[in-house]
């Protein structure tokens, strides 16, 4: 148990006999969300049309569940949580550190001399100092996904089971002009144009591989998906190009597998600014001979109708 966590130097286990539970540290691989972001969303157009041009991550909220061999040293760990907003975790059995801030105790639970104890902590600067780093690729082969022209599978990513339903479900139609009163019956609905609102999808993702892969990959995936500007997901099923912008995400399943590798099973939200479901009014992408897309100088993809 020693050797794994250190708080602010101190081995939480030597220490308090403090040590986290299996699969009570999987927030640690989430995602922070994206702040609000502006948009207008005109009634005659396909979805919305949003100004991502100073988009950044919010803060991002962890709850992190122990085991405590002693409850009579849980005081004292509190204490030393409560010594000063800010503490330094070091995980070394996954290879990172985090500067967190205790939030709350949602749950807690004792039996004679044993704990359990989920505290929620919160990160308040996600990617602080980061310096981008390519992704390393795993060995995954070729998925069906790109995002902004880079298959999911050199971040190690396998695309698995719901994430197509997810992205070809058809958006909710925007209400045309409505007419009504008392006297009669039902209404009169201005029907001439059909148009779509903008939608969520969920990508759901799998990586399982070396633990040093794992988190670079995942920090390389969430910057370029937080960065300003519109993005674009190329959907090979149906070859379709889709712009979008990042939301938030969530970890079902994060773990030590041993041997220095991690599993972990995580969705990441997108929002599809405009997706047309079929018929000759598609949008399309405007793309370079190389195949790029061309993007403004304020981070937008031309888009054409």
């Amino acid at each position: 148990m020693t050797g794994k966590l250190y708080i602010d130097g101190i081995d939480a286990y030597s220490s308090w006999k403090i040590y986290l539970t299996r699969g009570g540290y999987k927030d640690l691989a989430m995602f922070a969300p994206l702040k609000d972001v502006e948009f207008n969303d005109w009634p005659d157009e396909d979805g919305i049309e949003v100004d991502l041009t100073e988009s950044v991550l919010d803060s991002r909220e962890i709850e992190l569940e122990f085991n405590c061999g002693n409850t009579d040293r849980f005081s004292s760990f509190i204490a030393a949580l409560s010594d000063g907003s800010f503490h330094t975790f070091n995980f070394a059995f996954l290879g990172i550190s985090l500067s967190l801030r205790m939030v709350d105790m949602p749950d807690l639970s004792t039996f004679k001399k044993l704990g359990n104890y989920t505290i929620k902590f919160a990160d308040d600067n996600p990617l602080k100092d980061y310096v981008y780093q390519e992704p390393v690729s795993i060995g995954v082969s070729q998925q069906y996904i790109k995002v902004d022209d880079l298959d999911l599978s050199a971040y190690g990513f396998m695309v698995v089971k719901g994430t197509a339903d997810s992205i070809e479900k058809m958006p909710a139609v925007k209400k045309n002009l409505i007419k009504e009163n008392s006297v009669t019956k039902g209404l009169e609905y201005d029907g001439q144009k059909v148009v779509f609102q903008h939608k969520e999808a969920v990508l759901k993702l799998h990586f399982k591989g070396q633990n040093s892969a794992f988190w670079r990959n995942m920090s390389s995936f969430l910057y370029n998906l937080s960065k300003p500007g519109e993005r674009s997901l190329f959907y090979g099923k149906k070859v379709m190009t889709i712009p979008f912008y990042y939301k938030s995400a969530s970890v079902s399943v994060f773990d030590d597998i041993g041997n220095d590798n991690v599993w972990c099973d995580f969705s990441v939200t997108l929002v599809f600014t405009s997706f047309k479901v079929s018929g000759s009014d598609k949008i399309y992408i405007l793309i370079a001979e190389s195949g790029k897309t061309i993007i403004t100088e304020n981070g937008i993809r031309i888009k054409l109708r």
